[in-house]
């Protein structure tokens, strides 16, 4: 790369981290670690609701769930929140759930449990998301909040709807945010499992060959093209219409991934 494409290259990623990647440094679906089951719903249980409370009231278009059966979907038989002992002082209102929405981020009667069961506390319901939801590649909403919480898995997506029904189940006003997240290669080697020597069962003459490369391509530029057709592959293959990559030099490969990810306004 050129020295002027370098510093115009590197003052637009510096800005562009400014502007929109600064909560995106270290995001809980990077984590190689999920905890079990059980442990979220341990989470949910000590999350501070020691009394049942009243939901708001929705247009019933079909017999809803009790709470037994929202709380089995979650995959175990728990106490219904209902059914606990009333400590009234401990226990946050149920709030009005925050008009909108759309299909992907319909909030259902297991979100609104899960919303009560987390009580109705933004900072809980973010750890939740964050920690219990593991992270999936592909690209673009495909489950919702209701599924991507019955399997407890989704894309940023799929996460974010979740993310948006549980804080409108709770009478905030989330939004929406969509833009680049910048990882170096390295990163995606222990988040999502890329290779950290593509294409090593290939000599370098074989990779040009079969990639379809110029036979003179200088020796030096090759590590950086594996990296790079390793990355084509994987995200072309999980439905990505657009990513991006760019090196400073022959050290490090930086991927741009399209991202979506939820803002809310609390308390002001």
């Amino acid at each position: 790369m050129k020295k002027l494409s370098f510093f115009s290259l590197i003052i637009s990623t510096l800005v562009c981290c400014s502007s929109l990647l600064c909560a995106q440094l270290g995001p809980g679906w990077r984590t190689s670690v999920r905890p079990t089951k059980q442990q979220a719903l341990a989470f949910i249980k000590n999350a501070g609701v020691k009394s049942s409370v009243t939901l708001p009231p929705v247009a019933k278009k079909e017999t809803y769930v009790t709470d037994a059966e929202a709380a089995a979907s979650l995959g175990e038989s728990v106490t219904p929140l209902s059914s606990k002992a009333v400590n009234r002082s401990s226990v946050q209102s149920a709030p009005t759930v925050t008009p909108g929405g759309n299909s992907a981020d319909f909030i259902t009667p297991e979100i609104l449990n899960l919303a009560r069961g987390l009580n109705y506390d933004p900072v809980k319901i973010y750890k939740y998301v964050r920690n219990y939801i593991e992270y999936e590649d592909y690209f673009g909403s495909k489950k919702g909040a209701h599924l991507t919480l019955l399997e407890g898995s989704g894309n940023s997506f799929d996460q974010s709807s979740l993310l948006v029904a549980l804080l409108r189940a709770s009478g905030l006003a989330p939004k929406y945010k969509y833009g680049p997240a910048i990882f170096p290669y390295s990163e995606l080697v222990d988040w999502i499992g890329l290779d950290a020597n593509p294409f090593s069962n290939l000599t370098n003459a074989q990779f040009l060959s079969q990639n379809l490369l110029p036979a003179n391509t200088p020796v030096a530029d090759i590590p950086i093209l594996k990296k790079k057709f390793a990355v084509y592959y994987y995200f072309d293959a999980r439905g990505y219409f657009y990513f991006d990559q760019f090196n400073f030099d022959a050290s490090e490969l930086y991927v741009v991934l399209p991202h979506v990810w939820v803002s809310v306004e609390v308390n002001g």
